[in-house]
């Protein structure tokens, strides 16, 4: 389990103080990480669900544009991977993952421009992602590494994506 909250006090650009901006953040996050070892290796089951809420005010009272700004987003992560390892200089690991979030924003502004009022909710700001992934681990001796690894992602809004890398590393 993980929760923190904090407030701070915003300025009104880059150059100048705004006395009456202030924010609040929630966030808590909680958790569990399964783990089951096997001869030869382990087995891990993961998931995360972490909840924020911040709100942004700017009440007006010294002169500046009223602006409030509230945000709740919600994200849910799934992951299982297994790694294996072959021989004493051979490791394997295979997994997937499943992130989604949801969120919803509204901003309400009030100026000598007038009044803007604007939001969106989690029916349209939400994405989801799933990720079959692999790593191949070869310790040549002599301090030479190389990792092969791969990586397909099917995004909600961008498609089915993949992702391969060869990584040779040599340790003095």
């Amino acid at each position: 389990l993980r929760y923190s909250w904090e407030k701070g006090a915003l300025d009104n650009g880059a150059y100048q103080d705004d006395k009456d901006y202030h924010y609040s953040t929630r966030f808590f996050q909680t958790g569990v990480d399964i783990a089951h070892s096997f001869q030869g290796g382990d087995l891990h089951l993961k998931y995360d669900y972490q909840p924020t809420v911040r709100h942004y005010l700017n009440d007006s009272s010294d002169g500046s544009a009223f602006l409030k700004q509230p945000f709740t987003s919600y994200t849910h992560e799934a992951d299982a991977y297994a790694h294996w390892v072959l021989t004493p200089r051979m490791t394997m690991l295979l997994g997937t993952a499943l992130r989604t979030e949801k969120t919803t924003q509204s901003t309400l502004s009030i100026s000598s421009w007038g009044e803007s009022y604007s939001k969106v909710s989690g029916d349209s700001a939400s994405t989801s992602a799933l990720n079959v992934y692999g790593s191949y681990i070869l310790n040549a001796g002599g301090g030479f590494r190389l990792e092969t690894s791969g990586r397909l992602t099917e995004h909600k809004t961008y498609g089915i994506h993949p992702v391969f890398a060869i990584n040779p590393s040599w340790t003095v």
